[in-house]
């Protein structure tokens, strides 16, 4: 048996030897290697600070109008005609939260401001507005929506509430601080009044709506808001015409980005 084995392997390797011997052409291959990652689906949470000051009535009824259609399209993107896809990755998780720009007057008295010391002081606006029909009885603090897939029913149902929400009237201070308010919704009341609005892994967006200058006043310059000062010139230009009184607006820029109170 061992000896058919060994002549069986013989006869193997003189086959083996008889084959022509041909040039072999060196080749060389290259290639890259590119990880691919799918589009990750972050939170989303947009501030919008909207002026309510007396002549903002127009401006806010064209938010309401016009809002809604940035959020269809972040929720729920139209669809490429050549590729069938959505133009984007749509957002899946979406917090939308309203505040005014009325801080108050730094506790002078001014016609205009209900309440000179805070104002409505960056805490999430969402009391229904009555001039707009079809608004729930009452809604939380800020809007949320949640869905993997674009969930057409919410979508229209969040469009429809922002314009509830977000319409707060003309009665606001007459001096608008729109990165104070901004500054404080988000640092101040993140913990506290607007809890659970901003979260860590989100995009923050802030929008502003107004038609005046920021008059966010710096730390013991509030005299800026003392209508018997006439050295300050005319109230409607003080803001402008006395940047030195107000905080600069590359500090809010860092707090923004880093979520951090000024001091």
């Amino acid at each position: 048996m061992k000896r058919r084995i060994l002549a069986l392997t013989v006869l193997v390797m003189v086959a083996c030897t008889n084959r022509p011997l041909i040039k072999v052409e060196p080749i060389t291959e290259s290639f890259v290697m590119e990880e691919l990652k799918q589009a990750e689906k972050r939170p989303v949470d947009i501030l919008v600070v909207v002026d309510n000051s007396m002549s903002m009535e127009l401006e806010q009824a064209n938010l309401a109008e016009q809002f809604p259609s940035l959020i269809h399209s972040l929720l729920n993107p139209e669809v490429d005609s050549e590729t069938g896809e959505p133009e984007h990755v749509p957002a899946h998780d979406l917090h939308i939260g309203v505040i005014s720009t009325d801080m108050g007057t730094g506790g002078y008295s001014v016609s205009t401001c209900v309440d000179p010391i805070d104002g409505d002081d960056g805490i999430l606006q969402h009391t229904p507005s009555s001039s707009i029909e079809g608004c729930d009885s009452a809604y939380s603090s800020y809007l949320s929506y949640y869905s993997d897939e674009p969930n057409v029913p919410l979508v229209d149902k969040m469009a429809r509430d922002f314009g509830c929400i977000a319409t707060l009237g003309n009665d606001g201070c007459g001096f608008e601080q729109q990165f104070k308010a901004a500054r404080k919704a988000l640092t101040t009341h993140a913990d506290g009044a607007n809890a659970g609005f901003l979260r860590p892994d989100s995009i923050l967006a802030v929008l502003f709506l107004s038609d005046e200058d920021d008059c966010s006043v710096a730390a013991g310059q509030e005299h800026i808001f003392d209508l018997t000062d006439s050295s300050l010139g005319t109230p409607n230009l003080r803001c402008h015409n006395h940047p030195d009184m107000l905080v600069p607006p590359e500090t809010y820029m860092t707090d923004f980005e880093s979520c951090l109170l000024y001091t």
